[in-house]
């Protein structure tokens, strides 16, 4: 038993101590490689969050940031698994134009290690409105080319919540295209409304009934 300890240990002791230490440093190398920091950046959205109820977003500067960060090696492959984005609140912030500086705290999934050291643009433009309501008048729209007289449709008229500024050039709620033979196969039809602006709300009904006499 000390024979073999003695070969183990003791026997060619220098070259032993020398694999030790080189498998030493190939661990400390890989270790380093490891935890060593690139640059990266990211194009994430931006969602704007925390609307007052009578409030919209007119329009924005940017839809979108890139941002500058430094990770970790080790990191990298869970960075590309997030899906990073912006989240600007703008609760505090009444109608008119208004500028926000954009901060690393309002960008969320991001990985802990990775460090956020710039945000291009740094700060975003926005044009804030007040929603109001507004009973507008619906307008059918078909495929084909009808006679207007031979349809009827209800309600007529629709209520909507639309930015104060689009109010003047807002003068109709358009159908979803119907094909007339469809109509005139079925007779009666619902069919759904269609907002000419995405900033404009449809409140109820979102659908009219639509008929029509041969």
């Amino acid at each position: 038993m000390m024979e073999t300890l003695k070969r183990v240990f003791v026997e060619d002791w220098k070259a032993k101590l020398f694999s030790i230490f080189f498998a030493f440093i190939i661990w400390l190398l890989i270790s380093l490689d490891d935890w060593s920091v690139s640059e990266r950046s990211l194009i994430i959205p931006v969602n704007f969050i925390d609307l007052p109820p009578n409030i919209t977003v007119l329009s924005a500067s940017t839809s979108t940031v890139e941002v500058f960060l430094k990770v970790p090696k080790r990191l990298e492959g869970e960075l590309k698994k997030t899906g990073a984005e912006l989240n600007l609140s703008i609760s505090e912030f009444k109608t008119g134009q208004v500028v926000i500086p954009l901060r690393g705290t309002e960008i969320s999934n991001i990985p802990k290690g990775v460090e956020i050291y710039k945000i291009k643009p740094s700060s975003i433009v926005l044009n804030l409105d007040r929603l109001v309501e507004k009973t507008v008048p619906v307008e059918p729209v078909f495929e084909d080319k009808v006679e207007k007289e031979k349809i009827d449709f209800d309600p007529k008229r629709v209520r909507v919540l639309c930015p104060s500024t689009l109010v003047p050039v807002l003068k109709n709620i358009p159908t979803e295209p119907l094909n007339l033979n469809s109509l005139k196969k079925n007779k009666k039809m619902s069919v759904p409304l269609i907002s000419p602006d995405p900033r404009i709300i449809l409140l109820e009904p979102k659908m009219i009934r639509i008929s029509i006499e041969e």
